[in-house]
């Protein structure tokens, strides 16, 4: 419930603004809106109980803002109200200044409800892709700990694991909506980057458990990714072949799978859900070892498929990748 301060600051406010619209502005246009402010003013004034300070709401400041601007949210703010006979007249009320050191806003208890329903429930794709997302200062600790090594390594396994890469996971701007919503965040948020929920939780979890990430082996992981430059130069000769063949950006050369698998797929389509490797004639003795690989592999990545390449029959393997690949892009 808001206090007299309040109601006196919006009577005030009311009083000076329709004076201001009445000398500057059509007589039209000063009905028009002495019809709303007064409107506004009596609702405020007569149940000041179904109102409270926009900073004690559910509602964040850009939340309403984008409400406000954006044309899929408002119309659909004005029909919830209309169905729920909550008057259209109470749904933006004006930040004022309430006295000499304070300007604030106040907010409706019925329309609160109204926009949490709307960016919590509403099946809107763009509402689905914005409830991934939290934005936060650029200079808070979450973003600090983004530099660190420990984020870093969350990040790479993230994208190795999921296939996402940290781009889509960290945005300066979502282009959802229409153009409103994108001039709203630039004009508002521009201190502000948006993080995908996997990143928060991850850093919650860090802090819960700050040795959580210590327990990799980093060491090992460096000497394991300069094998990299130790690899075979058959193995090289093959890459060379797909990248010819136009498949230089659809796969992962040699990257682990996870902290928790030593192995490394030679040639990984994680889009695809396909692992390609390389099998030199040394590989005829370690078949067994080369079946444990396979199914350890098939455990942290379900439904994987394994297209082996011999030593010699390189143009059978690019054939029979070309044929997976072809019935993949059909099916899909």
């Amino acid at each position: 419930m808001i206090t007299n301060e309040y109601i006196l600051a919006y009577d005030n406010f009311v009083k000076k603004e329709l004076g201001y619209i009445k000398i500057h502005k059509t007589p039209e246009t000063y009905e028009k809106y002495k019809f709303l402010y007064s409107e506004m003013y009596l609702h405020i004034s007569t149940n000041p109980e179904d109102f409270i300070k926009l900073s004690d709401s559910s509602i964040k400041y850009y939340e309403l803002e984008f409400t406000e601007k954006v044309t899929y949210i408002r119309h659909k703010l004005a029909e919830l109200a209309t169905q729920n006979l909550v008057p259209l007249e109470i749904l933006w009320v004006p930040r004022v200044k309430i006295n000499l050191n304070l300007w604030d806003s106040i907010i409706s208890i019925r329309t609160e409800k109204l926009i949490r329903k709307i960016f919590d429930e509403d099946t809107h794709h763009d509402l689905e892709t914005y409830r991934l997302y939290e934005p936060f200062e650029r200079k808070s600790d979450i973003f600090k700990w983004l530099k660190t090594r420990n984020a870093k390594n969350f990040l790479f396994e993230f994208q190795v694991s999921v296939g996402i890469k940290s781009e889509v996971l960290i945005k300066k701007r979502l282009y959802l909506f229409d153009k409103d919503f994108t001039y709203v965040q630039q004009s508002i948020m521009s201190t502000k980057t948006w993080l995908h929920i996997e990143i928060i939780e991850a850093y919650n979890q860090w802090l819960s458990d700050k040795k959580l990430w210590s327990k990799i082996d980093h060491i090992k992981r460096k000497i394991e990714s300069r094998e990299l430059f130790d690899e075979s130069r058959l193995e090289i000769k093959f890459r060379r072949l797909l990248e010819s063949h136009g498949f230089s950006n659809r796969f992962i050369h040699d990257e682990q799978v996870s902290w928790n698998v030593k192995y490394r797929p030679d040639f990984w389509f994680i889009k695809e859900n396909l692992i390609v490797e390389y099998d030199e004639k040394a590989h005829k003795f370690q078949q067994e070892k080369d079946k444990t690989r396979e199914k350890i592999i098939k455990r942290y990545i379900p439904n994987i498929t394994f297209i082996r390449v011999s030593e010699g029959h390189e143009e059978k393997g690019l054939f029979e990748l070309k044929a997976y690949l072809a019935k993949y892009n059909t099916n899909n």
